[in-house]
């Protein structure tokens, strides 16, 4: 009777197994088509600006920044790195739109320049401002 028992709980278990493992073989898989189904689907962020995802199978999806976030104004990137004086902070990125600690590992950017990165243009500096780096207006 003991027998007869663990057998049915074992075909049980394997009936359950072989359901999930049908099941998992005919997921389709998800297909990528812009950086919000990469990151969605888990895939690893570059931390560059914009954000960039990478697939497993080598595909770069590129963040969208909303118009909102997009304008006129001075449009660089402060990484908010910390230091003790402006000598700590440097200009990074491709367009040299990134304000960070020069203790901080380099920031991948796109390479591409859009006038709003212009410091001088629109009188920004890249300096210490309360023990962090940020893009701050010229005194």
């Amino acid at each position: 009777m003991k027998n007869k028992k663990f057998y049915q709980i074992l075909i049980v278990i394997l009936l359950l197994s072989l359901i999930i493992l049908v099941a998992l073989l005919n997921k389709q898989p998800q297909e990528i088509t812009n950086f919000n189904d990469c990151a969605n689907a888990g895939y690893p962020i570059l931390e560059s600006y914009p954000r960039q995802c990478k697939t497993p199978d080598g595909r770069f999806f590129t963040e969208i920044i909303p118009p909102t976030e997009l304008s006129e104004d001075f449009c660089g990137l402060s990484t908010y790195g910390s230091c003790s004086s402006d000598f700590d902070c440097i200009k990074g990125g491709c367009s040299g739109q990134v304000c960070q600690s020069k203790n901080e590992e380099p920031i991948i950017t796109t390479c591409e320049f859009r006038e709003c990165y212009n410091a001088e243009k629109y009188d920004m500096q890249c300096k210490c401002v309360n023990e962090k780096c940020q893009w701050n207006p010229k005194e």
